[in-house]
């Protein structure tokens, strides 16, 4: 005799649900209560995570009061044990620890190609599509900001010399570096890429904001264009 299916309750349910979705679509996809939720893995007080979730941010008054709170202090809010308590207070500090040390990069080491391949392998090596990002550097070569200038399908995007130099020339970059993925996963340029890199080089060298390097990233490493000889007399 063949044993009936076991049926999940469905507060279990749910935070699988959760979870996969957070597995296939990305977890930027998911709001703060749903993100919170997974970190909290289950309910109390006959909540579920995701109404204790909801509760914790309400009850605190949003995401950056909730990161303030200590240990002592997340297990003391109703509901909420202090396992999970003490999960969510290391979320928290994990984030600090990543702002501390993204702004530290930011304001004093130059950028080089593999310094640009690191800050663009948390963002863009696990993209589905392409992005197409501009790095601006100051007069020292240091990042100044990060702009977003394309995004395109699994085949890439098409742009022209404009698109990057009307954003690079109004936040007054000195210099900068395009950055972009392939989904593909195999970062070597293609045609397109070298010749748009060319033209993009020749384009800039007439305002004066010289384009120091074309870096393309995807899951199998990077490919600097600067250290492949592409920008070589122009």
């Amino acid at each position: 005799m063949t044993a009936p299916p076991l049926r999940l309750p469905y507060q279990e349910l749910a935070l699988r649900e959760l979870r996969e979705r957070a597995q296939w679509s990305g977890v930027e996809e998911l709001g703060d209560s749903e993100l919170l939720a997974l970190v909290l893995g289950q309910g109390g007080d006959g909540l579920s995570a995701t109404q204790l979730a909801i509760a914790l941010l309400e009850g605190t008054g949003g995401l950056e009061s909730l990161g303030k709170l200590p240990p002592a202090g997340l297990a003391a809010r109703p509901g909420l044990g202090p396992a999970q308590a003490a999960r969510v207070a290391a979320v928290f500090e994990l984030g600090r620890r990543t702002a501390r040390r993204e702004t530290e990069r930011r304001s004093g080491l130059p950028l080089c190609a593999d310094a640009v391949a690191r800050w663009a392998a948390r963002r863009l090596t696990r993209l589905d599509h392409e992005e197409v990002w501009v790095l601006c550097l100051d007069g020292r070569s240091v990042l100044s900001c990060a702009l977003q200038v394309g995004r395109g399908g699994m085949h890439g995007c098409a742009l022209l010399a404009r698109d990057f130099l009307i954003p690079v020339v109004r936040h007054a970059a000195s210099a900068f570096v395009v950055v972009h993925n392939h989904p593909s996963g195999d970062p070597t340029p293609s045609r397109e890429d070298l010749e748009m890199t060319i033209a993009l080089a020749s384009a800039a060298a007439l305002v004066a904001v010289p384009l120091l390097d074309h870096v393309v990233v995807g899951r199998d490493g990077h490919r600097s264009m600067f250290e492949m000889g592409v920008l070589d007399g122009l």
